[in-house]
């Protein structure tokens, strides 16, 4: 028998990956180990960062087609050269031309494009606005990333999901390492996050240098992410901070790095407005340090609730700064059980969801 052609968007995985490319990897990667029967046809605009397997194709096209050109003009023509029978469309968008018979699978990230609209470049709020909203409709099959995005669908589209499957947590958070083998010797709090209006981070550091100003005493401030955009004025605050030695940004770091940030310092906190999901917070949890963060369901999700919540205004993290500084804060860990600490559960219930696309493609 033939074996059924898997197409994915893998534009994500680059060399450094963040959160969604994190997600695709981990949930594609135990796709390809546990269906031999399928074979993998992966589509980028730019060099693919996977493990070469049997079972992998791997199909880069023009570094020039981004966005909207990329998926219409690329990877709708190779879903018809390439004969595909099922499609994942791992970041919510799929071609507005398809083979009339194919499957398609997506995954639901989040709705910054309806719920914070002008936190986007404006060119690719439309483009995402226009296709996500079409690949809702059309699609075959829909995942969210968490309980709340799922319920964001269901509000915006009337649409229920087929599922909920959260960000996987690398067990290498999970260690000792993290606390005992410190990346910095000094104290500091840490911050997380591509720098994007999204993210919050103007507003922290507006308001620690207030409470900074005030006479208070608090850590340095570790960022860690990328550069991101619509950030002109929150980089003079960063440069003044790296100036008089309050804030230290070595930028993006690689992940085996991480558990030794997030272990060594005083607490982790995700200022956002609004997150997806929120994995950093997970990651953090796993590597023993308590979290901050702001009010949004899914970053109460992704901590448990086992954390301590703040409206994300610049006055309320200011009167949070000010009661870390006076000792007053209630900050909390995260305590897991071994059952907490495995992916598998959720790798097998994703896996067993394509199976069942996979059958109904066999039996058609």
């Amino acid at each position: 028998m033939q074996k059924i052609k898997f197409g994915v968007d893998v534009s994500t995985l680059v060399e450094n990956r963040t959160g969604v490319g994190n997600y695709i990897y981990n949930y594609l990667l135990y796709l390809v180990e546990n269906l031999k029967n399928v074979n993998f046809y992966l589509y980028s605009n730019s060099t693919i960062f996977f493990p070469d397997y049997p079972n992998v194709y791997k199909r880069v096209g023009n570094n020039f087609l981004r966005g909207p050109l990329f998926h219409n003009l690329y990877i709708s023509r190779k879903l018809f050269s390439d004969g595909i029978d099922i499609y994942w469309a791992s970041n919510g968008v799929f071609p507005f031309i398809k083979p009339s018979k194919i499957k398609i699978v997506t995954t639901i990230h989040d709705f910054v494009y309806k719920l914070y609209p002008k936190t986007m470049i404006w060119y690719k709020r439309i483009f995402k606005e226009l296709s996500q909203n079409f690949s809702i409709k059309f699609t075959d099959y829909i995942y969210c990333v968490s309980n709340a995005t799922s319920r964001d669908l269901t509000y915006f589209f009337g649409r229920e999901s087929n599922g909920v499957f959260n960000p996987l947590v690398d067990y290498g958070f999970f260690s000792n390492k993290a606390q005992n083998e410190r990346l910095f010797e000094f104290k500091y709090f840490c911050v997380l996050g591509t720098i994007e209006p999204r993210k919050n981070i103007f507003n922290l550091l507006s308001a620690y240098k207030n409470v900074i100003a005030k006479g208070y005493l608090l850590p340095k401030l570790v960022m860690i992410g990328g550069k991101g955009w619509k950030n002109k004025q929150l980089h003079s605050l960063i440069e003044a901070g790296i100036a008089d030695g309050t804030i230290i940004y070595p930028g993006f770091l690689e992940n085996a790095l991480l558990p030794r940030v997030y272990g060594g310092c005083e607490f982790f906190i995700m200022p956002s407005v609004y997150e997806g999901f929120g994995i950093p917070i997970l990651e953090a949890q796993y590597s023993g340090a308590p979290v901050v963060h702001g009010v949004h369901g899914s970053m109460c999700e992704a901590s448990a609730d086992v954390s301590l919540k703040i409206e994300t205004d610049i006055k309320s993290i200011e009167q949070f700064l000010i009661s870390y500084s006076e000792g007053n804060a209630q900050l909390q860990c995260r305590h897991f059980k071994g059952e907490d600490l495995s992916n598998k559960n959720k790798l097998d219930s994703f896996l067993d969801e394509i199976k069942s696309v996979v059958k109904q493609i066999c039996h058609e």
